[in-house]
């Protein structure tokens, strides 16, 4: 005799003659709905699409524009890369710059990541991958 205290009689999947506990619960069906969340936090903003240039911008250098759902990137060699402006511009205002794959913007011209956290302006400055005080 085993030391278990199983009792197949009262498993909540019963037996033939126990139908189970929730046997006699119905499933319904929901009755509202999810209503519009095309504006909702987090909700898809469009399709991702991307743009490959036979050559690169002669202004930005890039080769490559990706339009996503939160924002435009310019990429040159699959990095993000763009000497015109920023690398990435994000949908809600922010801006990053990059240069051949690392964060760099001239501290004469600003910062190189223009940003928002907690409702405060968060603003870095790099020089060729290097944070540095302007």
């Amino acid at each position: 005799m085993g030391m278990s205290s199983f009792d197949e009689t009262k498993h909540p999947r019963g037996q033939a003659g126990n139908p189970g506990q929730f046997s006699s619960k119905n499933n319904d069906a929901p009755a509202g709905s999810l209503g519009d969340t095309s504006n909702a936090p987090g909700a898809p903003m469009g399709p991702l699409k991307v743009t490959l240039l036979p050559e690169p911008d002669p202004r930005g250098g890039f080769d490559t524009r990706v339009d996503a759902p939160t924002g435009r990137h310019y990429l040159r060699g699959n990095v993000p890369h763009r000497e015109d402006g920023p690398a990435y511009e994000g949908n809600d205002g922010s801006e990053v710059y990059y240069q051949h794959g690392e964060l760099h913007r001239d501290p004469a011209d600003g910062p190189a990541v223009i940003d928002e956290y907690e409702g405060d302006l968060v603003e870095e400055f790099y020089s060729h991958g290097q944070l540095v005080t302007p």
